[in-house]
């Protein structure tokens, strides 16, 4: 059983099912649910009860219906992970991988082993996910399955370049051996992941966007949804770090739209923070912080997860765009400490350049400088010029605020001119970026400082062009779109669960009614037998009452004697 289908192999099995019986139906339904488990996880939790039938009914050997069980087992533990089930999924993976191993099973032991990464990873068990996966690679060997050693190994790998970029992409592009169109659709898809995240942590976002979308259309292509959202999420990431804030809107409602019918509180977490995200680069406030607040009561499982601490970080910036310093030091000081734990450098570098940005603005500027000095270090190390710019960005307004020490080398008319010179001339380095008008208005007024009016009134004009491009009417339509949307998402959403109290209110009315209808029957059935005073007249009296009651065609009813031993039938 491969762990990915295409979708021909779904419309194939569609096909077959209705003229299958028997073994071939019990064998066509499983195939069928487990290629459906992230496409149409409810339908494929039909399909597991009806193949849980058929294996109980039909006379298949042990063996055949353990494996049968075990493969059941494991739809259901990843539909109750998608759906935020973890407690409940964990028991279903371990069930499915102890039947798994005890069959020798290689392939199925993999696949209980991937599950259980998942939801480890969910719970920010970061060694323990490691572990998980590469026992899940080994099985994959074993079995000699191709495209599941690459899910395996391209999974390691993901986690592996958000803490050590270079190394794991060195690593990584020497162990492949194959060229792409010679791969499988599913391997297809992790390899062009793996190197969408190379592009876009080397800041080669335009490299990184093109690898992602394939990504993201072999995803959909072979039913991993969970990871086409993830995608969907990763392009926009890439659109807002280019300052295309319109199409990273796009792809994040790609994303949502994903997301949001399947309920899945994870994927919907993540699209939420990355959709606030852009809409705090757009100026939309407000609606930024509804968004990044609903993400983090949607979010479930560990606070050491990336999605968590990426929504924190998120939040965190908002704070500083309110100018709420304390809050935001707060929040950064959180995101500090929880991203050290992960070691993914960018993250790192995002926790050390907003405190500084904070601190100084509390009057901290000393311990401010120091901080970023540290950021803009962790950013060379990991050649994220991206992150540089933002450091550099801080560092200039630092030694606006605060007359310290110029810093070494500095050729410019100031210190804060030094390093906004410095943040352009890498922002040029990176294809596709549009600099935005904080950039050129910070430069500007660095110049008017130096005294260099012609220089800052050519930033003025250079910062209104780029303001006009990043907050264009359509991206604020769209943003104000995604808004009214999500608006009325939660409003069906709350009437949708009004209607169901309603509904259920009205069935616990009517179901007291109807006890209080039967109870007030009763009671006059008893008044009226215990007003006779022969056994006749009760007999009688019953028999009236229970063919009004019933529908009767015969009444008998027999009497036992004193003795207990004879019964003798009343005449009525």
């Amino acid at each position: 059983m491969e762990l990915f289908v295409a979708d021909q192999e779904v419309q194939r099995l569609e096909s077959a099912l209705p003229g299958a019986f028997g073994a071939a139906r019990l064998d066509t339904v499983v195939h069928l649910a487990w290629a459906l488990r992230q496409r149409d996880s409810k339908r494929a939790l039909q399909l597991c009860d009806e193949a849980q039938q058929a294996v109980q009914v039909q006379t298949a050997q042990a063996p055949v219906r353990r494996l049968v069980e075990a493969r059941l087992a494991l739809i259901r533990g990843e539909a109750e992970f998608l759906n935020g089930g973890i407690d409940p999924a964990e028991p279903l993976a371990q069930q499915a991988l102890q039947t798994f191993r005890s069959l020798d099973h290689a392939t199925g032991t993999c696949d209980a082993y991937i599950l259980q990464s998942m939801i480890a990873n969910e719970r920010g068990l970061l060694d323990l996910r490691k572990s998980l996966r590469e026992m899940a690679m080994r099985m994959a060997q074993r079995a000699h399955d191709q495209a599941r050693i690459d899910v395996c190994y391209g999974t390691l790998t993901l986690w592996r370049m958000l803490r050590e970029p270079i190394v794991a992409w060195d690593e990584w592009q020497a162990a492949q051996t194959l060229d792409v169109s010679a791969m499988s659709l599913a391997s297809q898809a992790m390899r062009y992941h793996v190197e969408g995240l190379n592009a876009s942590l080397s800041t080669d976002f335009a490299a990184g966007i093109n690898c992602w979308i394939k990504a993201y259309h072999a995803s959909i292509s072979t039913g991993q949804i969970r990871q086409a959202i993830i995608t969907a999420c990763n392009i926009g990431d890439c659109f807002n770090n280019m300052n295309e804030h319109q199409a990273a809107l796009e792809w994040l409602q790609k994303g949502l739209d994903l997301a949001r019918p399947r309920g899945w509180p994870s994927a919907i977490a993540l699209t939420l923070c990355q959709s606030g995200e852009t809409l705090r680069r757009l100026g939309r406030l407000d609606v930024a912080h509804e968004m990044l607040h609903e993400a983090t009561k949607t979010q479930y499982g560990g606070t050491n997860t990336r999605v968590y601490v990426s929504g924190l970080a998120y939040l965190a910036d908002l704070y500083l765009d309110r100018k709420d310093y304390a809050g935001a030091l707060q929040r950064f000081d959180d995101l500090l400490a929880r991203s050290d734990i992960l070691q993914h450098p960018d993250l790192q570098i995002g926790a050390r350049r907003g405190r500084a940005h904070a601190l100084t603005a509390l009057g901290q500027a000393l311990e401010g400088l120091q901080t970023a000095l540290e950021a803009r270090e962790l950013a060379q190390q990991a050649k994220d010029v991206y992150r540089e710019i933002e450091v550099l960005k801080v560092l200039a307004e630092i030694h606006v605020r605060d007359d310290l020490p110029p810093p070494d080398g500095m050729t410019a008319a100031n210190a804060s001119l030094h390093y906004l010179q410095q943040a352009l001339s890498l922002a040029d380095s990176i294809a596709g970026y549009t600099i935005p008008g904080d950039v050129y208005d910070a430069i500007g007024e660095a110049y008017v400082r130096a005294n260099d009016v012609k220089q800052a009134y050519q930033c003025a004009l250079l910062a209104s062009r780029a303001r006009d491009k990043t907050q264009s009417n359509e991206a604020t339509k769209r943003a104000i779109a995604l808004q009214v949307q999500l608006q009325t998402e939660r409003a069906l959403s709350e009437r949708a669960q009004q209607a169901q109290l309603a509904a259920a209110e009205a069935r616990r009315a009517q179901a007291l009614q109807h006890t209080s209808a039967t109870l007030s029957r009763l009671c006059v059935i008893g008044q009226d037998i215990t007003a006779q005073l022969d056994m006749d007249a009760v007999l009688r009296t019953l028999a009236r009452h229970v063919q009004a009651s019933l529908e009767l065609h015969t009444l008998l009813i027999f009497l036992l004697d004193n003795q207990r031993r004879l019964l003798t039938r009343a005449l009525l």
